[in-house]
């Protein structure tokens, strides 16, 4: 069986891809800091979002806003489960588990 796939098909595999690395990065980035075992899963998606949209000229995405949205709808569960493996690995203390930010989630 063969596929077509179009232009505007494959621009957003593209995107996906890219964003898929930053976020990727990003990780790689936020883990490094001193101060990470202090982060609540809503501080850690929240740096996450500002670390892509330092490169949002990659995906050509202009709206600050709409590329923070795609994050969160797309990748929330990735972000997730690699915040509390991270987490329950490095961090001793305890971190939080997310309900709160969930609580927020489901209200809007």
């Amino acid at each position: 069986m063969r596929y077509v796939i179009t232009e505007s098909q494959l621009d957003l595999i593209r995107r996906y891809d890219i964003l898929k690395n930053l976020i990727d990065e990003s990780f790689d980035v936020i883990t490094q800091q001193d101060d990470i075992c202090g982060y609540t899963f809503y501080d850690f998606i929240q740096e996450v979002k500002w670390q892509v949209s330092d490169h949002s000229e990659e995906l050509k995405i202009g709206k600050v806003s709409y590329l923070h949205s795609l994050i969160e709808l797309n990748f929330y569960e990735e972000i997730k489960e690699f915040y509390n493996g991270f987490m329950e690995e490095n961090c001793k203390d305890g971190f939080d588990d997310d309900k709160y930010y969930s609580s927020l989630l489901q209200n809007n």
